[in-house]
C-alpha cells in the first residue's frame, strides 16, 4: 500500500476509500447483493452465522432487509470436508434446491459466497473465545449507526459487495466465491460504468488477480498467473524460486518490463463461475462431492487444470515436483481428465469454447486477514499508521485523521486525568485511575491503570488492578479483577464456559502448527490446551455465549 504523495494521498488510496464509500452506497440505495450464501463446518455454526447475518444484514447488504441470507453446513452423508470448489458446488446443488421450493429468483444476478469453515487454530485461544468462530472475531468498531461491531466476515462480505456490482453490471451471471473472513478492497474504480451491460456476459470463470513486479520473496510465497492481452488466462504457475517462475514466463512469451523486471498476476483467492460452468461441474464430480475423504480447492490445482489446453506437459511437470498434487490424484486418479471435460461438455452445450478471464483489481488493494497473531496485531495497529494503511483503517472505522496535541484520536470514551496518553486511539472505552500508554489502540474496553506501549485492548473489562501491556502485546475480550501483566508479543483473553470462565494466553511467536507440542497440551500456564478449549466451546449458540459474558461483565462490575 502506497504512502502519501505530495499534494495528498494516492490514486490508489483513493480508489480504495472511493470503493469503501461505494459499499455503503449500494447498501442505502438498496441495490447490494440480491442473494448472500455462507458456508460452514457444522449445524451449530450454521444456525449462529444465520441468526447473526439475519440481524445485521440490513447493515452490510440492503438497507431494506431485501437480501436473502441463507446459511448452509459443509456436509453431506457423513462427509464433513470438501474444499471451497467441492464446497461450492455442494452448496450451489443445495441452493438450487432451496430455490426451487422457495421460489428464490437468482439467475439474473450473481449469489456472494462466503466461506468460514476451518478450525482456526492458528488464531487460538481467540478462535475458542469467540465460540469455536475464528470469523466472529472483532476487527471493527463502529459509531453506533452500523450493525455494533463489526466481526471479520461482516467487514470481508460488506467491502467485497461492490466487486459483485462491477461484475453484475457487466453481464456477469454466477457465484462469486471468497473466503469470508478477509478483508479485500480493490485500488480500481468498482463504480466506474461499463461500457457495455455485456461486457462480461460471455466470461464463465474468473480469477481476480492483482499483476505486480515479480521478487524473490513474492516468487515464493504466491501463485501467479499469465494473462493475455484479452484478458485470457494462457497459465497458472505455482510458487517456486523466482528463476524457475520466471523461466516458465519466458515459455508463454512473457517478456521482461521496461524496467527489466517480470510482472505477472498474483492469485487474490477469490472466484466467480458462472452458471452454466457449475451445472455441468456439479454433474461431472458428482462422484467427489459425496465421496469420503476426498477435498478439492479452487486453487491452485482446479484452475491450472482448467487453464490447460492440448498442451498439458506443464501439468506433468507439477505433478513430478508437487507431492500434494499427487495425494490429489491418488483419490481422484482422473481429475485433469475430469477438469478437461467440463470445457467439451460446455462447448457442447453452448456451441462456443469457455472463456477463463482475469480480472485485475489494482497493484496496491487492501488486505486484512485476522488468520494470524501477527496479522490481528497489525489490523488493531493500523489505526495508529500515519500512511494509506492507516488512512484507510480509520476509514473503516470512521475514525478521523485528525489528532489532538498529544497525536492521539480519541472517539466517544473517557479517560481520567492521571492517565498520561500520546500518539493513541481509544474507541467506546473508559480508562481510570492512573496509567501510561503511548502508540497503543484500545476499543471498545475498560481498564484500570493501563500501562501500554505498541498494544492492543479491545472487548475487554478489567476495572481494577492493573493491567500492563508491553510492546507487541495484546488483550482481546478479557475480563478480570485482578493485575494483569502481559510481555512482549503475548496474548491473553476470556473463554467463557458454563463451567465459569479460563483466561487463556498465547506468544505470537508460538508455532500453533506443532499441534503435539502447542495445541494438543497446555502451554504458558493455562489451565486447559486449546484442543481442550474447542472441545469444550463446540456446539455453543452465539445468544448463549453473549448471555454468559455479559453475566459474567455484570458480575466483575458489581465487585
Amino acid at each position: 500500500m502506497e504512502d502519501g504523495e505530495r499534494g495528498g494521498i494516492s490514486s490508489h488510496i483513493k480508489a480504495v476509500l472511493d470503493n469503501i464509500e461505494y459499499a455503503h452506497h449500494l447498501t442505502k440505495k438498496n441495490k447490494s447483493t440480491k442473494v448472500v450464501i455462507v458456508v460452514s463446518g457444522n449445524e451449530a455454526d450454521r444456525l449462529s452465522w444465520q441468526k447473526r447475518l439475519d440481524k445485521t444484514s440490513p447493515f452490510i447488504f440492503n438497507i431494506d432487509g431485501s437480501t436473502k441470507v441463507i446459511s448452509l453446513e459443509e456436509k453431506t452423508g457423513d462427509k464433513t470436508r470438501e474444499g471451497n470448489f467441492l464446497g461450492t458446488l455442494l452448496a450451489y446443488n443445495k441452493f438450487k434446491d432451496m430455490a426451487g421450493e422457495k421460489g428464490i429468483s437468482y439467475n439474473d444476478s450473481v449469489i456472494l459466497l462466503g466461506m468460514v469453515f476451518g478450525r482456526g487454530e492458528r488464531m487460538s485461544p481467540f478462535t475458542q473465545i469467540e465460540g469455536d468462530r475464528k470469523p466472529a472475531i472483532v476487527v471493527s468498531s463502529t459509531d453506533g449507526e452500523g450493525p455494533g461491531n463489526m466481526s471479520a466476515i461482516e467487514e470481508g462480505l460488506l467491502y467485497f459487495t461492490p466487486v459483485v456490482d462491477y461484475i453484475q453490471s457487466r453481464g456477469f451471471r454466477g457465484i462469486l466465491d471468497k473466503w469470508g473472513d478477509e478483508t479485500e478492497i480493490p485500488s480500481i474504480d468498482l463504480s466506474a460504468p461499463p461500457a457495455s451491460p455485456d461486457d462480461f456476459a460471455s466470461y464463465d470463470v474468473i480469477k481476480f488477480i492483482s499483476i505486480v513486479k515479480i521478487t524473490d520473496e513474492l516468487a515464493k510465497q504466491k501463485d501467479w498467473t499469465v494473462v493475455d492481452d484479452e484478458c485470457n488466462i494462457v497459465r497458472l504457475i505455482s510458487r517456486n524460486d523466482k528463476a524457475v517462475i520466471v523461466k516458465q514466463l519466458l515459455d508463454c512469451g512473457v517478456e521482461a518490463g521496461p524496467d527489466n523486471f517480470y510482472y505477472a498476476g498474483v492469485s487474490l483467492g477469490p472466484v466467480a463461475v458462472s452458471y452454466d460452468v457449475l451445472d455441468i461441474a456439479a454433474e461431472i464430480f458428482a462422484d467427489e462431492i459425496t465421496r469420503e475423504g476426498v477435498t478439492i480447492d479452487f486453487d491452485p490445482y482446479f484452475l491450472m487444470a482448467f487453464s490447460m489446453n492440448s498442451n498439458f506437459s506443464s501439468w506433468y511437470e507439477t505433478v513430478k515436483r508437487d507431492r500434494e498434487l499427487r495425494a490429489l490424484l491418488e483419490k481422484v486418479p482422473d481429475f485433469l481428465e475430469k477438469v478437461q471435460k467440463i470445457k467439451v461438455l460446455f462447448a457442447q452445450r453452448h456451441g462456443r469454447p469457455v472463456n477463463f478471464k482475469a480480472l485485475d483489481m489494482g497493484d496496491r488493494i487492501y488486505w486484512a486477514d485476522i488468520g494470524l497473531h501477527h496479522a490481528m496485531r497489525e489490523k488493531y495497529l493500523s489505526l495508529l499508521d500515519t500512511g494509506g494503511r492507516g488512512i484507510i483503517a480509520r476509514k473503516l472505522e470512521n475514525i478521523s485523521d485528525g489528532t489532538d496535541a498529544h497525536g492521539n484520536r480519541i472517539v466517544n470514551s473517557f479517560i481520567a486525568d492521571g492517565i498520561d496518553i500520546s500518539d493513541s486511539v481509544v474507541v467506546n472505552s473508559t480508562l481510570r485511575g492512573r496509567g501510561i500508554i503511548k502508540k497503543s489502540v484500545i476499543k471498545d474496553s475498560i481498564l484500570a491503570n493501563p500501562s501500554m506501549i505498541e498494544a492492543f485492548a479491545v472487548l475487554s473489562v478489567r476495572p481494577s488492578g492493573k493491567t500492563v501491556l508491553k510492546p507487541g502485546s495484546g488483550v482481546y475480550r478479557s475480563i478480570g479483577l485482578n493485575d494483569l501483566v502481559l510481555e512482549e508479543g503475548i496474548r491473553q483473553g476470556t473463554m467463557v464456559t458454563k463451567e465459569g470462565p479460563i483466561d487463556l494466553a498465547v506468544s505470537e511467536k508460538t508455532d500453533l502448527r506443532d499441534r503435539e507440542r502447542t495445541y494438543k497440551v497446555p502451554i504458558m500456564g493455562n489451565r486447559v490446551s486449546f484442543a481442550e478449549a474447542y472441545e469444550m466451546m463446540f456446539g455453543i449458540s452465539e445468544e448463549e455465549l453473549d448471555a454468559m459474558r455479559r453475566n459474567l461483565i455484570e458480575r466483575i462490575r458489581e465487585a
